[in-house]
């Protein structure tokens, strides 16, 4: 590549000396840990989510305006029916599900790109480590 860009990395990482090869290390590190709690809040909203959609969908199906499945003076009320009236009464919490299972993915696209990045850099790390033993320790 000629543009120097690489999908999915920061810009060209060149390390001039083992410090910022060991810095940039570290940085990594910590942003992969901040990535793991920030994927844990993003799981435990989704399960919150999850409990709220559940009980409110409960609470629409046992409540008394919930159409009743049969036929009813002539008119029949089917099972799809009343799904669909229940669905229509928690569709708030369905899109707050939906909101958190993308937050989740998020939070878990941007861990598999850290890791990414720290095994590049841990590569890298080592091939400098190897450059610096080799010249004594004098920039090369």
């Amino acid at each position: 590549m000629t543009s120097g860009y690489s999908p999915g990395f920061n810009p060209v990482y060149e390390p001039d000396n083992l410090v910022s090869s060991e810095e940039r290390l570290e940085r990594l590190s910590a942003a992969l840990e901040a990535n793991e709690q920030a994927l844990k809040e993003a799981a435990d909203e989704l399960l919150d989510a999850e409990d709220a959609r559940d009980s409110a969908w409960r609470q629409a199906m046992l409540s008394a305006e919930c159409p009743k499945v049969g036929v009813f003076d002539g008119v029949r009320v089917t099972v799809a029916y009343q799904k669909a009236w229940v669905e229509e009464q928690i569709k708030g919490q369905e899109r707050r599900v939906r909101e958190a299972q993308i937050k989740v993915k998020a939070a878990d696209a941007q861990r598999r790109k850290l890791e990414g990045q720290l095994r590049a850099a841990q590569s890298i790390n080592g091939n400098v480590r190897e450059a610096y033993r080799s010249t004594g320790g004098r920039p090369w």
